[in-house]
């Protein structure tokens, strides 16, 4: 298990750690820390994110560059370099294109994106309020496409869990989603789905050390 960090008074980006967040969806989920952002508004964000840089805002210092940007360049939203229109465009392609390798995943099962969304500025509209740098957008319900109200933004290492793709594992009697026995046993999950695809046995590939197995090779 990895060792507990306490991140409470550190300093992220904009962000000042106040103390650890209640809000945590399940026992299995990520560590949330309650935030004062520098623009005075709070906000609870996955430890993980702060760690990384992945979030080093509330959204505000996002939302001041693009305001700012659009003055200087005087264009309606000037965002086609940002993370946000790049989301929007893969979400599109992978449920428009055939030649997308994720088509068969998604526009192949008859997924798609809603027709408000064909628009960046509607989209924009919609999502952005609740959108924070290093999250990824994820459908609520797996049957259904994309749109306002079957979408949320999440982090990106928590995407796996809603997928169709999902693999099953048993262990001890109890069934486990990969993602969930990747976390609980802090086994990286690419690398947990390459042993098991390779035949190691369940209780082998989360309980020999990455080092140890990498040495063997």
């Amino acid at each position: 298990m990895s060792k507990f960090i306490d991140l409470t008074g550190k300093r992220f980006g904009f962000l000042t750690v106040i103390k650890l967040s209640d809000k945590k969806e399940n026992k299995d989920s990520h560590l949330k820390w309650d935030c004062v952002c520098d623009c005075g508004n709070e906000k609870s964000i996955i430890g993980r994110s702060l760690i990384t840089g992945a979030t080093k805002s509330c959204g505000c210092y996002f939302k001041k560059c693009i305001i700012e940007n659009n003055k200087k360049n005087n264009t309606t939203h000037n965002m086609c370099k940002t993370p946000l229109y790049q989301k929007w465009g893969k979400m599109k392609n992978r449920c428009s294109c055939p030649n997308n390798p994720s088509y068969k995943h998604y526009g192949g099962k008859g997924i798609c994106v809603c027709e408000r969304w064909q628009t960046f500025e509607n989209f924009y509209d919609d999502m952005f309020d609740s959108y924070v740098e290093g999250l990824s957008i994820e459908r609520i319900d797996n049957n259904l496409g994309y749109c306002k109200e079957n979408c949320k933004w999440i982090p990106f290492c928590e995407q796996p869990r809603n997928t169709s793709q999902n693999i099953i594992i048993e262990l001890n009697g109890i069934q486990y989603i990969l993602a969930d026995l990747s976390r609980k046993y802090n086994i990286p999950y690419s690398a947990l789905r390459t042993r098991l695809l390779r035949g190691w046995t369940v209780e082998d590939a989360i309980s020999i050390p990455l080092q140890i197995h990498n040495k063997k090779e």
